[in-house]
């Protein structure tokens, strides 16, 4: 990598950072450097005691000076998880840990996605991010391999978004307004609204958010708007029982789809929109509804947990080869309990569970005249998905400093599709139960009070998606037809092999470092074919390799400058192609970079003043199984600056910000499509682009 940015700034900083702190200043510095508690594992625990690959991210690094329109933004500094924003509010960012999930053509595929404990992973493994607001989450945790031993289907990661907590005491309010250019023309480009209000009282406390973002778009075509409401709730004391309530609402009226490119229109204008989607415009119009209720209750020393939860789904989303409407409902029931007891003269702790969901989907697929539903109906489907999945883990002290815990889960998923169009002399019904027993073992030995080192055996299992259990056309050549429900279509099975080492140092560093080795048996493999433009079919690889190191580092060096980064290596090859007639094997795993690395620095050069400086690289990587020259993207290095300023004036806090992204205007594919047809492999990044904003808050948010 060529010496950037961030290299000359770390000795500048290094050596002024280091004179400023001869004279002593409040500590300003923003990152905890201390062990912190875990939830996402379904029983807390303190990250340095956790024998699992797990990230928690801060509410600072996801909304200051942020846009909070994506999880590339909060993110990026978690090792192992790739996060490639698309800039295309139809098709959602794709996202993937360690090569899990890089498939997906939208939303979220093979990563379990939970916001306050309620899944937004449907029952078949996908998942839909639309009611996530990044300006009203507080932290988020991130559990880098698989854990299907605790999340069953899909569960090759989890990622874990948790609201923000509402003032310590009394009420508190908040306005934020930010201003972004994504690249094109001024800063009214984008724009994001916000209010939220929050309080506590004599044994509840609650916080209510709404947003409203807009967005011109970082390439033409490519407008978007979406409206957010979360709300949460929450009734008794933690210590003894309480109830949370959840409700989440979103409504994006606009999300227009300017496609993929190949690589001429990539190189020469990069801002283009694919024509076709422009004729057809092609996009996305959605509402979804979701909500909870849990209920916590701590008995003697068990510790259970009750939720149900149901959600809504309308879409209408014109295709260039087809208008799709689609009507949802989903919900489940979740129940765990954690407890401990005496095994073999031990202090054991236990958890069990279970899971219990459903989804049902109206599917209606007709041609595409000028963005509408035209009068021929192609496809007229119900999907209907039930899942059920009981768990049990354990944790055991073996001697003062070893720990053996493990877990195992047995899932059981039912695909129904049910044909309602038989006119067209056909039955595409079909139906195919997927079931799969999920094992986990962990051993964590304690370095010191502050380090440990632990080995894991993990298992993940993720079955096809209702919208990937469909056949390709059946030959070159034929006009795009339903071709029916797959019944080949078989899950994907891993298995991962990992060793690591964390914890922390004289609460001035932290680090965290693993290494793997996964197996991928039944590898879910897109494709895509000229008879069916942008729609992506799917088959089974036979196998691949996954193999990799991840490093992540935070270092305290004085009180006004905090460095902290991320490194991960990616060696994903095909071990067998699945292919008869081809041979991939040997080839790299398409849509993953060999090399990924983060370096941020923290600056305070006055009080109240944090000022951060970014860079990110990424190597290049190929688009397509054949790993062919015209799939492969450059590689890029990105930096980014961010300023906030954080004052009191009167009762009220001020926090004014301002951020330049791609500082120095590279040009690269922010991400790709796998095996796109017509070799439209690029999703272009945009250029140097600029955001401004302020954040007040009043009342009990009002001190810093």
């Amino acid at each position: 990598m060529k010496t950037s940015l961030v290299t000359a700034a770390v000795l500048l900083a290094a050596t002024g950072g280091a004179a400023i702190a001869q004279t002593p200043v409040p500590d300003s510095v923003r990152f905890r450097l201390r062990p912190v508690e875990v939830t996402v594992l379904r029983a807390p625990s303190v990250d340095t005691r956790t024998p699992a690959a797990v990230t928690s991210v801060s509410s600072s690094l996801v909304q200051d000076a942020q846009l909070t329109a994506g999880l590339d933004e909060a993110l990026a500094a978690v090792p192992g998880l790739l996060v490639n924003n698309r800039y295309n509010f139809s098709l959602g960012s794709r996202i993937a840990i360690r090569g899990i999930g890089a498939r997906a053509a939208f939303g979220v595929r093979g990563v379990r996605v939970m916001m306050d404990g309620i899944p937004l992973t449907m029952p078949d493994g996908q998942a839909n991010l639309n009611n996530v607001d990044l300006g009203a989450t507080g932290r988020m945790e991130v559990v880098r391999g698989p854990v299907s031993s605790l999340y069953g289907n899909a569960a090759g990661g989890v990622i874990a978004v948790y609201s923000e907590e509402p003032p310590v005491t009394g009420f508190g309010g908040e306005v934020r307004y930010t201003a972004a250019t994504l690249g094109r023309s001024g800063l009214g480009n984008t724009g994001k609204a916000q209010v939220k209000a929050g309080g506590r009282g004599d044994g509840f406390d609650y916080l209510v958010s709404a947003s409203r973002l807009t967005v011109g778009g970082a390439r033409e075509y490519s407008e978007a708007e979406q409206r957010l409401l979360n709300a949460r709730v929450r009734v008794g004391r933690e210590a003894d029982a309480r109830w949370t309530f959840l409700l989440n609402a979103a409504d994006a009226p606009t999300a227009q789809n300017p496609g993929s490119l190949p690589r001429d229109s990539f190189n020469i204008r990069p801002q283009m929109a694919w024509p076709r989607n422009v004729e057809t415009r092609a996009g996305e119009s959605a509402r979804q509804l979701q909500g909870g209720i849990t209920y916590d209750r701590r008995i003697g020393n068990t510790q259970g947990s009750v939720s149900v939860y149901a959600a809504t789904r309308s879409l209408e989303n014109p295709l260039p080869f087809a208008f799709i409407a689609l009507d949802r409902v989903s919900g489940g029931a979740r129940i765990a309990a954690t407890t401990t007891g005496a095994l073999l003269a031990r202090e054991v702790e236990f958890t069990a569970g279970a899971d219990v969901e459903m989804q049902s989907d109206d599917r209606r697929e007709f041609n595409n005249v000028n963005g509408g539903a035209g009068s021929t109906v192609n496809r007229d489907q119900t999907d209907r998905v039930a899942s059920i999945g009981p768990f049990l883990q354990l944790r055991a002290p073996v001697t003062s400093r070893l720990e053996v815990s493990g877990g195992v889960r047995y899932d059981h998923i039912a695909f129904r599709t049910d044909d309602q169009m038989l006119s067209d002399g056909r039955d595409d019904s079909g139906e195919r139960t997927l079931s799969a027993i999920s094992p986990r073992i962990a051993l964590l030995y304690a370095l010191s009070d502050e380090g440990s080192l632990y080995a894991t055996v993990s298992t993940a299992f993720q079955t096809p998606t209702t919208t990937e259990l469909i056949n390709a056309p059946p030959a070159t050549g034929q006009p795009c037809c339903p071709a029916g429900f797959n019944t080949e279509l078989e899950p994907q099975h891993a298995r991962n092999y990992e060793v690591g080492v964390k914890g922390t140092l004289s609460d001035r560093v932290r680090y965290d470092l693993s290494a793997y080795h996964m197996d991928l048996r039944n590898t879910l493999v897109p494709f895509q074919v000229p008879e069916a433009e942008g729609r992506e079919f799917f088959r089974n690889s036979g196998r691949t390799r996954h193999r990799g190191f991840e490093a992540s580092a935070a270092v305290r060096a004085t009180n006004r400058l905090t460095i902290d980064g991320a490194y991960t290596y990616s060696d994903f090859v095909f071990v067998d192609d699945g292919l008869p007639d081809r041979d991939f094997d040997g080839n790299a795993v398409p849509g993953v970079p060999p090399h990924h690395a983060f370096v941020r620095l923290h600056i305070t050069p006055i009080d109240r003043l944090g000022v951060d400086i970014e860079d990110e690289y990424t190597s290049a990587y190929y688009a397509s199984d054949a790993n062919s020259a015209d799939s492969r993207t450059r590689s890029a290095n990105v930096v980014n600056v961010r300023l906030n300023l954080d004052v009191n004036v009167g009762a009220t806090r001020v926090q004014p910000f301002f951020a330049v992204a791609n500082l120095f205007d590279r040009h690269y594919a922010s991400s790709v499509v796998i095996n796109a047809a017509g070799a439209r492999y690029f999703e272009p990044a945009p250029g140097r682009n600029f955001l401004v904003g302020t954040r007040i808050r009043f009342g009990g948010w009002q001190n810093p």
